[in-house]
């Protein structure tokens, strides 16, 4: 049975119905767990992803949220990376470019950083 109040058990549950391709059911399942738990990260980045289609203003709330929780000089990568990817799907290269520019901060060679950064050039910030 699963309980209610237990972020973890409810954010592994929807990493579960991620992976079947049941994306409403697993982002309820990680609201709850956000819910109980407003830092439990990897719940917050899962349920920023899922959002990120559907939601992008909420995905990148809660992806900022890890990102302030884990930042340089040892940033959540994924966190950071999917951050950079919706500022610049946005416009806003600036601070596209200094969520790729932690990440490099960190792991020069970190491939996606590299093609995102790549990415804002080309699109000239």
């Amino acid at each position: 049975v699963l309980e209610r109040d237990h972020p973890e058990a409810s954010a592994g549950l929807a990493q579960v119905l991620e992976l079947d391709g049941e994306r409403a059911a697993a982002l309820a399942h990680y609201r709850r767990a956000l819910a109980v738990n407003p830092d439990l990260g990897e719940a917050l980045l899962a349920g920023a992803l899922l959002a990120e289609a559907s939601s992008p203003d909420t995905a990148l709330a809660w992806l900022e949220r890890l990102v302030a929780q884990q930042p340089a000089p040892y940033p959540h990568v994924r966190a950071h990376n999917a951050s950079a990817r919706l500022w610049l799907a946005r416009g806003e290269l600036r601070q596209a470019r200094a969520r790729v520019e932690a990440v490099l901060a960190y792991n020069p060679e970190q491939a996606e950083a590299r093609a995102l950064l790549a990415e804002i050039e080309r699109v000239g910030g």
